[in-house]
């Protein structure tokens, strides 16, 4: 029997992947129990790390971003790349493939519910192995979400 006629259909590539609300709250309580405090947290496992932060951003912070995939649990921020802006909250996660100069802001955080977010260093080697072996033909167009 072929797996591929079994397999549930694709969601369309346009379509957000709506998270699993369960899956994001237990995120968020292991982000809440692994971060005692504002700021970056190193985790146990090499390039996984959490971010805290209880208050929203007034100035922007301007760094380097690496590659990584960036998963929030609570509260949302927004990234500045050039005139582009790109918001990631809860129901959407952002990943950077290549090195990138960004500016950020928090954009919804409190005390009682601070932003909460995941991120997982990425190997850009390895992405280039993937998307060799992935798209053997070249990239699809891409299509970008940006938020204002």
């Amino acid at each position: 029997m072929n797996a591929e006629k079994n397999a549930p259909p694709l969601p369309h590539l346009d379509a957000p992947l709506a998270p699993h609300q369960g899956d994001v709250a237990r995120l968020g309580t292991l982000l809440r129990q692994s971060t005692p405090h504002d700021g970056l947290v190193d985790l146990r496992l090499s390039g996984v790390h959490a971010s805290r932060s209880t208050h929203i951003h007034e100035d922007l912070i301007h760094s380097m971003q690496q590659p990584a995939l960036c998963i929030v649990a609570q509260g949302a921020k927004s990234v500045f790349l050039g005139s582009d802006v790109y918001g990631y909250n809860p129901s959407r996660l952002l990943v950077y493939s290549v090195d990138l100069p960004v500016a950020t802001r928090v954009t919804r955080a409190r005390p009682r519910e601070p932003f909460l977010t995941l991120n997982i260093d990425l190997d850009p080697r390895r992405i280039a192995e993937l998307t060799l072996k992935a798209y053997p033909h070249g990239l699809p167009r891409a299509h970008t979400a940006g938020c204002p």
